[in-house]
């Protein structure tokens, strides 16, 4: 497959035991791999391709697209309206809040919220608990 010039053969890889809610926007120019039992919600744009515009003299969508793999890992749920963006990977049992805007990867075993989405939280097996991240001290203690 050719598109604008540069050649293109886009793989989506989905595991086992997957949910997607109404409103899924997935785009994909190179890779895109969700793990095994992911749940993503209502409205979630999961993309790998972004349009450039490095030369003012075309117009952006005439510019050569990039591409970066996406991946979500085993066991994780992407919250209503989240955006992916290319080349980002979260981890396995991952949160991601509601109207997130993902543009860097996410550890393992972490929640994160925002726009851009950043970690508030992360679980921490020496204590066996979720603890809070140092600059998300404002946030209220759930159970």
């Amino acid at each position: 497959m050719d598109y604008k010039g540069r050649p293109a053969a886009p793989v989506v890889v989905i595991g086992d035991d997957c949910t997607f809610e109404q409103g899924l926007h997935l785009v994909c120019g190179e890779r895109i791999t969700i793990g095994r039992k992911v749940a993503v919600t209502e409205y979630v744009g999961i993309f790998d391709i972004w349009h450039p515009y490095d030369d003012p003299a075309l117009p952006i969508v005439d510019q050569p697209i990039r591409t970066a793999p996406v991946s979500i890992g085993d066991h994780s749920v992407i919250g209503i309206g989240a955006v992916v963006q290319p080349g980002v990977v979260i981890g396995r049992h991952c949160m991601i809040g509601a109207n997130a805007v993902v543009t860097k990867s996410i550890p393992d075993f972490s929640i994160a919220v925002g726009q851009p989405a950043r970690v508030i939280r992360r679980f921490d097996f020496a204590i066996n608990r979720w603890v809070r991240e140092p600059y998300s001290a404002q946030a209220p203690d759930r159970p």
